[in-house]
């Protein structure tokens, strides 16, 4: 059968939603080691993510997947309209279509 998290939740092949928070409005030149350094006090992270596109540009949004939903939670409640590198970030709880990205 299709395996559940604690909560009877199906796993979304490692995914989880919950737990990932999408950051916008960075620089073009944020970079995953530093976002990684900016929220790595919130908790565990399994990954962060800048989208980028062609050439590698990037497009001034990112991804961090938390180990868990708590960290995720307080990072958004801390860093959500604060500046970093010069820019007010947007932090949100990721949603089902960013799923393909993360």
């Amino acid at each position: 059968g299709e395996y559940k998290d604690e909560a009877g939740r199906p796993d979304g092949g490692g995914m989880g939603v919950e737990a990932t928070v999408t950051i916008k409005n960075l620089t073009i030149w944020t970079t995953e080691e530093q976002l990684h350094d900016e929220f790595k006090s919130f908790g565990e992270i399994d990954h962060a993510i800048v989208v980028r596109g062609n050439h590698q540009v990037s497009h001034r949004y990112g991804y961090i997947k938390f180990r868990s939903e708590e960290s995720a939670r307080s990072a958004i409640l801390a860093k959500d309209g604060h500046e970093f590198q010069g820019q007010m970030l947007a932090v949100t709880l990721a949603t089902h279509k960013d799923k393909t990205i993360i």
